[in-house]
């Protein structure tokens, strides 16, 4: 079982969508990490199997807060983040997941500055392979989920499988400059969808005609797959594709994100692709549950 150091918490991620070559690309990716360890696993409702890489990135810079102490399986106890020298200078190692199934690989590290660095040489080691970055246009996705609440998902996640709405960040905007008193609205929950208040709010998303003088548009949208009642994987994303993704031990729920992207694809027009490298785009989900 791979466990990260940094575990239960949220890590930010890029999707990748790799049109062929998606074992080159992994070469080239896992190259980039250190101690680089795999695992391949069925995961329920993705139809293909998962390939999960954990290993970690050197930094002379600190991206934590605090040092912690874990204890090992093997009843060691560590100081997170580990401490290497490299050459005559002490380095913090800092986890990097890569994961591939079919043609999707997402990459995920633990703190969103250091996405910023690394996912840049992510990009660059990707060259060649015909990658390109998903993500999810957040407006049509609310719109097509406001119908029901909760739909049925992807045709491999089974007629169970329902995805709802976690999170929603609302950006209001007044075309003509007379109302700034209103800039954003942030609310979270279980199914924000099942919500009288949810409803009330994206009235100016789902019908912009309604309003001529506010404009309402999301930012940030949070999603959740669920099947029995059970909530299996879940991501925040912006309109950009930078991904918050939860990671607890044994990174099952990392996984899972393949059932998720099933069922966002199965979805018309609802995930996109682009050549243009997520995290540099937009810092609207820096921050978001990071700790």
């Amino acid at each position: 079982m791979l466990n990260p150091d940094f575990s239960d918490r949220t890590y930010t991620a890029e999707v990748v969508r790799i049109k062929t070559k998606a074992d080159d690309a992994m070469r080239a990716l896992s190259r980039l990490a250190r101690q680089p360890r795999q695992e391949v696993e069925i995961v329920e409702g993705v139809p293909f199997p998962v390939r999960v890489i954990h290993g970690y990135i050197a930094s002379r810079k600190d991206y934590h807060r605090v040092e912690r102490i874990v204890t090992t399986a093997d009843g060691r106890r560590l100081s997170i983040p580990r401490r290497v020298k490299q050459g005559k200078t002490n380095v913090s190692l800092y986890d990097v997941l890569i994961a591939q199934s079919r043609n999707h690989i997402v990459v995920a590290v633990p703190f969103h500055d250091l996405a910023e660095r690394f996912f840049v040489e992510a990009d660059t080691a990707l060259a060649g392979t015909g990658a390109r970055y998903e993500k999810v246009d957040i407006t049509r996705l609310l719109v097509r989920l406001d119908s029901t609440s909760a739909i049925a998902a992807a045709r491999s996640a089974g007629s169970d499988a329902t995805l709802s709405i976690t999170r929603c960040h609302l950006a209001y905007s007044d075309p003509n400059g007379r109302n700034r008193n209103l800039q954003q609205i942030q609310m979270t929950g279980s199914n924000l969808g099942e919500t009288s208040q949810y409803q009330e709010l994206i009235t100016g998303v789902v019908s912009p005609k309604a309003s001529d003088t506010v404009r309402v548009s999301p930012v940030i949208l949070g999603f959740a797959l669920s099947s029995d009642g059970v909530r299996k994987s879940s991501a925040v994303t912006d309109r950009h594709g930078n991904f918050k993704l939860w990671i607890a031990p044994g990174l099952r729920r990392f996984s899972r994100m393949f059932a998720l992207l099933e069922a966002l694809e199965s979805i018309e027009n609802v995930a996109l692709t682009t050549p243009n490298l997520p995290i540099l785009q937009s810092g609207s989900i820096r921050g978001a549950d990071e700790k």
